[in-house]
């Protein structure tokens, strides 16, 4: 049950993404969505642990590709 409201959760912060952004996120949610080592290991909720490590590794490695894109 807790997953399904994660999983609601992120999806509607994913839709509010541009295409761009979009494609982004499902790359880094896909690439760590099987990493246990990666999740937040005093967070009860593992999957919902995985989801947040993905979107904080997504927003790391969008700021770092602006940052480029800037220059």
């Amino acid at each position: 049950m807790s997953l399904m409201k994660a999983h609601k959760r992120w999806e509607g912060y994913r839709q509010t993404l541009d295409k761009k952004r979009r494609e982004i996120f499902d790359y880094i949610f896909f690439e760590l969505a099987g990493r246990r080592e990666e999740t937040l290991v005093n967070h009860p909720d593992q999957s919902e642990a995985a989801m947040m490590n993905a979107m904080i590794e997504m927003e790391m490695r969008l700021r770092e590709l602006e940052s480029k894109v800037q220059k």
